[in-house]
Formats: structure tokens, sequence, C-alpha cells
């Protein structure tokens, strides 16, 4: 198992909405949310399950972008080739 795992919003909030969040670390110990992550997810307020599991879980971690270093941050967001060519 990793010690960190990066995570984006759509998985994050799928899982929590299923009460499955503790899947995650199956992955690693912490799970790193990157900055604009929590930000599109904490914009839903208070009252989303989503926005109270990264406030409310110690191995869920806000990360900067720039915390993944450049190595990393250029492999994963890389965008996909586009398959329609």
């Amino acid at each position: 198992m990793a010690d960190q795992a990066i995570i984006n919003a759509s998985p994050l909030i799928f899982l929590s909405r299923s009460r499955h969040l503790d899947l995650l670390q199956t992955f690693a110990d912490e799970i790193w949310v990157p900055e604009p992550v929590a930000a599109e997810i904490l914009h839903r307020g208070q009252q989303d399950i989503t926005v109270r599991a990264i406030e409310q879980t110690e191995w869920l971690v806000t990360k900067p972008v720039s915390a993944y270093g450049a190595k990393n941050r250029e492999h994963a967001f890389k965008p996909l080739p586009d398959s329609r060519n």
C-alpha cells in the first residue's frame, strides 16, 4: 500500500455518497485532495456529505497542487489524447 494517493472530485463524491469512503484506505494511508478539487466540493455547502467528509476525515488531506512536484503534476494532469483523430 502507498503512503499517499491523490483523488479527484467524482470518485470522492461517489464514494462519500454511497458511504464507501473507507475503501480509499485500501490504496493509501493518506488521500490527498488537490485544492481545486476541495474548492469545487466545498462550494456545495455544509449540508453536503462530501464537504463534511473533507472537513472531518483525518486521512483526507487537502494539498496545494504544488505539493505534488513538477514531475508528478505533469504526469497526473496530462490530458488524454483525442481518440477522434
